[in-house]
């Protein structure tokens, strides 16, 4: 099977990197996934969204203490 591809550089790392077609999620938003079958997020490579993720998460986990 014949499917769209592109070769799209990250905004994030700068690398180019390969994404295959995958649907829609509405009549006119394309998904777009890796090799691996990782979702794309926009301009975004799935390996830097999750790193993004998990940084933010970690950042939003972290207790303060009551001194300040």
């Amino acid at each position: 099977m014949d499917r769209e591809s592109q070769e799209k550089l990250c905004k994030i790392c700068g690398q180019i990197k390969k994404r295959f077609l995958y649907g829609k999620f509405n009549k006119k938003d394309k998904k777009w996934r890796d090799t691996d079958g990782s979702l794309w997020n926009g301009h975004v490579c799935p390996d830097c969204h999750r790193l993004k993720c998990k940084e933010r998460q970690r950042s939003k986990r972290t207790v303060e203490s009551p001194n300040g």
